[in-house]
């Protein structure tokens, strides 16, 4: 080669470089794609969830307005009621699980037909209270209407016998 190729050579090779990183070099727009792809990524993910936020504002505003108040009176009218029912329950375990505390058969017997007859009484006599006191009601209740309808008589007799 001549010096005046070869000069035009060292020439063209630095434009050959040029050439070569602007062909093979994709950084720069590597790079732009990616803050983009990010940018759009954060707005994106930023509104659902400012979305989300608000939909669970939402949702505990309303159990707090609506369901709280519910769920208090519902506990306050079950919750006697569900105590009652495992007092028995764990008074049946108790019983189940005591070893026979009466050694002789008998006297338990005896005991639990004592305690029967002792619940029976009981019974009877609140019976005999609640009757008495139906029995006054019902004698109130007549004496009450008795004199209603002689008031009414009464009334009726000086009209009738004015006529």
């Amino acid at each position: 080669m001549q010096k005046g190729q070869r000069r035009k050579a060292k020439l063209r090779l630095p434009n050959f470089g040029q050439v070569h990183s602007r062909l093979f070099d994709h950084r720069p727009f590597l790079n732009g794609e990616v803050r983009y792809f990010l940018h759009e990524f954060e707005e994106a993910r930023g509104d659902r969830e400012v979305e989300n936020l608000f939909s669970i504002l939402e949702e505990t505003t309303d159990i707090h307005g609506d369901q709280a108040g519910r769920l208090i009176s519902l506990c306050e009218s079950q919750v006697p009621s569900i105590k009652a029912r495992l007092d028995v329950a764990v008074s049946m375990c108790q019983q189940i699980l005591e070893p026979d505390h009466c050694a002789n058969k008998e006297s338990c017997l005896e005991a639990k037909r004592a305690a029967r007859k002792k619940e029976w009484e009981l019974f009877m006599q609140d019976l005999s209270v609640k009757c008495a006191s139906v029995d006054e009601t019902f004698r109130i209740k007549e004496d009450e209407l008795k004199t209603h309808y002689s008031e009414i008589e009464k009334k009726l007799i000086p009209t009738t016998a004015s006529s």
